[in-house]
């Protein structure tokens, strides 16, 4: 799983930096066009607004896999790898549920929007909306990721874990 995991992470990884590239390429077109040909081009603006739209959707899903979000963990720092885990847990079925509700009210939108077109390019805005529920299936998948990986920890004590019982004193010195 972890491989096929990290298969989907850099491929989303690669279409947002393509997606980097063509929102610069756009947006550079469009000063050009405007200050040196005096002619400005109609669709880059919107063009790039939508690609940043499925940018953002789709970077946040790295970012959350690699856990560079921000995050606050006053208790979390405290509580030994069980007790985070726990938290985890908690944490990550939380986002899960609301992962689910952008997926379907993602679809919801986006299915209403396809009779809607676009101002400059005319295409269906259902295309820009769909980023909606995309990053929340990929949102999904990583969140079911951490969840197993929060379980594993919880249920299988690592050796570096400290002993949840003392030990016994040994017999004779102390």
């Amino acid at each position: 799983m972890f491989v096929v995991m990290t298969i989907l992470e850099r491929t989303t990884l690669y279409l947002t930096l393509l997606l980097l590239c063509a929102m610069v390429f756009t947006t550079g077109a469009q000063v050009a066009s405007r200050y040196l040909l005096d002619l400005p081009l109609i669709w880059t603006e919107e063009t790039g607004r939508h690609l940043m739209i499925w940018m953002v959707f789709l970077a946040s899903t790295v970012v959350y896999r690699r856990g560079q979000h921000i995050a606050i963990d006053l208790f979390g720092t405290r509580l030994g790898p069980r007790g985070r885990a726990m938290i985890g847990i908690v944490i990550t079925l939380l986002l899960a549920f609301f992962f689910f509700l952008m997926i379907r009210y993602g679809w919801e939108l986006t299915t209403r929007t396809m009779n809607q077109r676009s101002s400059a390019l005319r295409y269906p805005m259902g295309y820009a909306y769909a980023a909606l529920p995309v990053g929340g299936v990929l949102l999904l998948l990583y969140a079911f990721e951490n969840l197993v990986r929060h379980v594993r920890v919880l249920l299988h004590r690592r050796p570096s874990d400290p002993p949840t019982t003392p030990t016994p004193p040994t017999s004779g010195t102390p």
